[in-house]
């Protein structure tokens, strides 16, 4: 099979991916456990386990499930190929997104380059390795906890028990406090069934000059019937934090306070912009240090209404 084949077939496979990659197991590669996920024709692995380390270091594969098209390889082209990944870093306890650089490699021979790489990817049975690469300063996540969110041709990964990949640093217990309401709608759904259509036709034979009916019937999918579906819709709210059994509230409206490890950020009604998560110059803010819990207050006027951060 050429080329050009290859990489139209590739195309159709990409377009052909929905939904999410689900988890299926574990294998064993070179020492390597991995968790692997898979929306058929594509495999997916990522080095299991957590590590401490400063410079970390994750390897991950691709592969063909099986042949495709009776081809055991396809052509992805370098547009899509570059794009092909997201990753993110994140503190495992409070999910935030952690800022620190980081790049990916891939693996052609014994040597390993980085990527994106200008060339196209052929995707085979055989496994294509890449790798996570980082350095993490000391208590840059301030639980010392990191994950990885992945995205793989926009698909979602799901790693289900939310795995820390990395530590480094001196974990301290961060948990977001919320309340949470239940709401319940109502939803009319059909129920389909099978559905018949008859008709006659009139055939006149030209030679005997008579006529004689036939009779036909065609079979469809119809509604013939409907039910009711309760679907329970949980919306939380976060109000406050719980650090290592000291807790910061702003469920008052007048402050609301965001993790931008290793510090908490409250932003100050009226005084400051309170859907944007960082003190900006001219604001009122308090800042936490998490480490110590101790209080920068930066800007703020003193206010009747404004009271001052109480950490309970």
């Amino acid at each position: 099979m050429d080329n050009a084949t290859k990489t139209i077939i590739g195309l159709l496979v990409i377009s052909l991916l929905v939904g999410t990659f689900s988890f299926i197991g574990y294998k064993t590669l070179s020492g390597k456990t991995y968790k692997v996920f898979r929306q058929n024709p594509i495999e997916f692995g990522i080095e299991n386990g957590t590590i401490k380390c400063s410079h970390c270091e994750r390897q991950f594969y691709l592969k063909l499930t099986d042949k495709v098209q009776n081809s055991s390889s396809i052509i992805i082209p370098n547009s899509i190929y570059k794009e092909m990944f997201k990753i993110e870093l994140f503190e495992s306890n409070t999910q935030t997104k952690l800022n620190i650089p980081f790049k990916i490699q891939y693996k052609s021979g014994t040597s390993w380059y980085n990527y994106p790489p200008k060339s196209k990817l052929t995707l085979s049975t055989s496994y294509k390795y890449f790798k996570i690469i980082a350095d993490i300063p000391p208590d840059t996540a301030v639980s010392g906890l990191i994950g990885i969110r992945f995205k793989l041709l926009n698909q979602d990964i799901e790693f289900k028990e939310d795995p820390i990949w990395w530590i480094n640093g001196n974990p301290i217990n961060i948990n977001l406090l919320k309340y949470c309401e239940i709401k319940t709608e109502t939803k009319e759904l059909p129920i389909y069934g099978l559905c018949f259509l008859n008709w006659t036709d009139t055939y006149i034979d030209n030679i005997s000059k008579t006529s004689y009916l036939k009779f036909n019937s065609k079979s469809y999918s119809c509604k013939i019937d409907s039910y009711f579906d309760y679907i329970n819709t949980t919306t939380c709210t976060t109000y406050g934090f719980n650090v290592s059994g000291k807790t910061i509230r702003w469920d008052d409206g007048k402050r609301k306070c965001y993790f931008n490890s290793p510090y908490i950020t409250c932003k100050v009604q009226y005084q400051s912009d309170m859907n944007y998560p960082y003190c900006k110059s001219g604001e009122g803010c308090e800042i936490i240090n998490v480490r110590d819990m101790t209080i920068n207050t930066i800007g703020i006027s003193p206010t009747k209404q404004i009271e001052d951060l109480k950490i309970q």
